[in-house]
């Protein structure tokens, strides 16, 4: 069987698909902003909170994967170096 030169973790999952954080966005800012349904559209106080929820919630998934790639980045480094180490105390 093969092995890897050094362990392989995942710590932290990978981002959603973009349909998951989709749907979340909106059951999200759906449930905290929409409270009357006594008419077919939304009043302004409605659509303002719906339009800040939103922006919270895509700055907040970009900072999110922002951290991810800087971790799997890490994670890359911390791995190549293990492996250069490996390899130069072999010789």
């Amino acid at each position: 069987p093969l092995s890897a030169p050094f362990p392989i973790s995942f710590p932290i999952s990978p981002p959603p698909s973009l349909s998951s954080m989709y749907t979340k966005l909106v059951e999200r800012c759906f449930e905290g902003c929409v409270t009357s349904f006594r008419s077919k559209t939304m009043n302004s106080g409605e659509i303002t909170c719906v339009e800040n929820c939103a922006a919270r919630y895509l700055k907040m998934t970009q900072r999110v994967g922002l951290r991810f790639a800087e971790h799997q980045a890490m994670q890359q480094k911390r791995a190549t170096d293990a492996a250069a180490a490996a390899a130069a105390g072999g010789k």
